[in-house]
């Protein structure tokens, strides 16, 4: 674990003050579901919900799969996924974190009341990070360098964690589902 000095820690609040809240819509954990996806038509990438005034999760994209009809007749509060949630007053490498354990493309800020206030996205996260040159800019081709594999479909679960763990993968694609799929 890596400890910063009293200056590194001041350039990090300064700089997560750099990142702009964005403005979070919020519906009550009653509201129909159709009134959230709304505001995800709309540029939101997520909808804060609240019950009492207090944030108890959010929709986001993970919701836009429902269909309209049955979005009318779901409660939001039913369906809204709990998420990590962000103090406003912070230091960016919190921040970084909680994105690291969240698959969302926002989350949201709270108050010390647990009121919604707004949302960070992860787009300006990583635009202040590549500024400060706190994130190394490197082509895809570095990252994305590992070769390919493959396993037969009709391969037996034995044979596949065998190759998995002799090329140290974790995931496998089906050769013969591969040729087989049609450009839909």
């Amino acid at each position: 674990k890596r400890w910063f000095d009293k200056h590194e820690y001041w350039l990090m609040l300064r700089w997560s003050n750099m990142i702009e809240v964005k403005k979070i819509p919020v519906v009550d954990e009653n509201e129909q579901l159709s009134k959230a996806l709304a505001y995800l038509m709309e540029p939101y990438p997520i909808v804060g919900v609240v019950k009492d005034k207090k944030l108890i999760g959010i929709i986001d994209d993970r919701h836009l799969s429902i269909r309209p009809a049955d979005a009318s007749s779901i409660k939001v509060g039913s369906v809204c996924v709990k998420s990590q949630k962000i103090q406003k007053i912070g230091d960016i490498l919190h921040i970084v974190k909680k994105f690291a354990q969240e698959h969302s493309k926002a989350l949201p800020v709270v108050g010390k009341d647990l009121r919604p206030v707004g949302y960070y996205s992860r787009t300006e996260i990583l635009k202040v990070l590549l500024e400060k040159n706190l994130i190394e800019r490197k082509p895809v081709s570095d990252i994305m360098s590992k070769d390919l594999y493959t396993i037969e479909s009709d391969s037996t679960l034995g044979e596949a964690k065998r190759k998995m763990k002799e090329f140290s993968f974790f995931i496998a694609l089906l050769s013969n589902l591969l040729s087989n799929s049609k450009n839909t």
